[in-house]
């Protein structure tokens, strides 16, 4: 378990701060080793948040560490910058051609942070009519971009220099992920049209709060998610005040992330919600043990994380089991039919491939020894050992 006094107790205060317009306290702040706290809001990527909130005092202009958080806002609002006015370029396309579209995600929560541009964003995701991909790739290959995968995933991936990262999602969750898969699978119940639009849509506020928290639960159950999640899901949360609770309650029953939101929304407002009140001491032995697990797992989660948590899956028991650690083995050298179908479509769709599929998988290990042993010594590491609560 994280010990309490942390730097992260630090960060935790700059954030509420910054989202509740306080100046924070220098003495706070000089209690703690601010290189480590640069250190871990960038593996949050919150370094523009947590900057945002230490320049609200005009003390720290002087700190040693001023420039490389000034540096640090400007790079993300910089990113703000350039990601928004191409993505307005990709929506224009979209709506002269007929293709609806969804934002997802940062697109939509970054609006609700207390400055423009310190949401720090990796790139930009968008739910689009699948129909349209080869028009699409078209598009964005002819303006630019490297289509890194296409087709392959549930989204569609762009890349170009410097900055640009785009996610064409043609579904929101994987098929092997099977409950939010299907729940998500139509969407038009849940969003509307833009007005001015025939082709730019937006989700309803309580099922964009739904397709957030449910995006933060398949990353915490699978190699983590971080602070940052905690950060989007209590803007959103308690900013839009007056979406239907009780309809946002009952769908998260029925898609078994209701405890899940009672945790997040319990601990981000202990940590966020008053940034008066500077005790930790708050938040009970089961929300720290959740809340380390979040501090450890970064913005994109941890490799080890990852496997703990699919090992975890193989059994019922409070602790992971040896014939998990095999189990898992299997799946991994003779994947099903699920995983076939999301990572090698082509093998999917002619069955008879699959045979030499399963051949290529053994002769490929021998050009990953280093990674294969490391992963096995890991997993059997792990036998014996608390599962994810």
């Amino acid at each position: 378990m994280k010990n309490r006094n942390s730097e992260y107790n630090c960060i935790f205060y700059l954030i509420s701060c910054a989202l509740n317009d306080v100046i924070p306290d220098k003495e706070i702040i000089d209690r703690y080793s601010m290189q480590n706290i640069l250190t871990y809001s960038a593996k949050h990527s919150i370094s523009a948040l947590v900057g945002y909130s230490l320049m609200k005092n005009e003390a720290f202009e002087s700190s040693p560490l001023c420039g490389e958080w000034s540096a640090a806002i400007n790079n993300a609002l910089r990113n703000t910058i350039l990601m928004d006015a191409e993505r307005e370029e990709i929506y224009s396309y979209m709506e002269q051609n007929g293709v609806w579209h969804i934002p997802l995600k940062g697109i939509v929560l970054k609006e609700y942070y207390p400055e423009y541009g310190i949401r720090e964003m990796s790139d930009n995701d968008i739910l689009y009519d699948a129909r349209h991909q080869e028009l699409m790739r078209q598009y964005m290959t002819g303006n630019g971009y490297d289509a890194v995968s296409v087709g392959i995933h549930q989204d569609d991936i762009y890349h170009k220099l410097p900055i640009y990262n785009f996610e064409l999602h043609r579904t929101l969750f994987r098929k092997d992920n099977t409950v939010l898969y299907k729940y998500f699978y139509r969407v038009k119940h849940m969003v509307e049209r833009l007005p001015g639009s025939r082709y730019s849509y937006q989700f309803k506020r309580e099922y964009f709060y739904i397709y957030v928290l449910a995006h933060a639960y398949t990353h915490y159950h699978l190699g983590g998610t971080g602070i940052r999640s905690l950060v989007d899901i209590y803007l959103y949360y308690n900013t839009e005040k007056d979406m239907d609770r009780a309809l946002i309650g009952q769908e998260l029953r029925n898609i078994g992330l209701y405890e899940f939101h009672k945790k997040c929304v319990s601990i981000s407002s202990a940590l966020f919600g008053d940034a008066a009140v500077y005790d930790l001491d708050r938040l009970s032995d089961s929300e720290w043990e959740f809340l380390s697990y979040i501090i450890d797992s970064g913005t994109y989660g941890t490799y080890e994380s990852d496997l703990k948590n699919i090992i975890s899956r193989f059994d019922d028991g409070y602790r992971i089991k040896r014939s998990s650690v095999y189990k898992y083995y299997l799946t991994r050298m003779f994947p099903d039919l699920t995983y076939i179908r999301s990572n090698a479509p082509v093998v999917y769709k002619y069955k008879a491939l699959i045979p030499l599929f399963y051949l290529y998988r053994f002769v490929k290990l021998a050009f990953y020894i280093p990674r294969t042993v490391k992963e096995i010594r890991y997993t059997h590491s792990l036998i014996g050992k608390e599962k994810l609560k």
